[in-house]
């Protein structure tokens, strides 16, 4: 018989104190330095942050290969590097989540943003690129069974 997923545990997993202590200021910095050399980050991207770069490489061969390169590194491997391969999916997904979380919350790597962008345009600033013929808005609207979906954007004239 198939064992079913607890939910309520997927959300509550939290990193163990245990663990906690090991995954050190120096511990991040190692890690990111073997996550830069194995997907040679700056070859790609000109100012890696966690949310252009850092998090999409979560749960990776990659980054479970720089996992195991910094836990060696700084002899934690049986503690880090195999506890979290011994994790299930819905545990290690946050497990990973943390770790970069963790280089962020200790000024590792910058937050940044998905886009790479500081901020996305408010309401007003649409308004007066409209005024100013800097966009246009367009519209899609698609039909399914017994309704339409209308999706509003917009886009720069060029």
């Amino acid at each position: 018989m198939r064992k079913r997923i607890n939910y309520s545990e997927f959300f509550n997993y939290k990193l163990p104190n245990s663990k906690k202590w090991l995954i050190n200021e120096e511990f991040l910095k190692t890690f990111k330095e073997e996550l830069d050399r194995i997907f040679k980050i700056y070859e790609k991207e000109e100012n890696p942050t966690y949310w252009n770069t850092y998090a999409w490489l979560e749960s990776t061969g990659g980054f479970y290969e720089a996992l195991k390169i910094a836990s060696e590194k700084h002899n934690v491997k049986k503690a880090i590097y195999e506890y979290a391969c011994k994790l299930p999916w819905y545990k290690s997904d946050i497990f990973d989540s943390k770790l970069t979380e963790l280089m962020y919350e200790n000024k590792i790597i910058e937050e940044g943003s998905v886009d790479g962008r500081e901020e996305y345009p408010t309401l007003e600033q649409l308004k007066e690129w409209e005024k100013n013929g800097e966009i246009k808005w367009t519209e899609e609207i698609t039909h399914y069974k017994g309704y339409y979906v209308t999706k509003k954007d917009w886009e720069f004239i060029k």
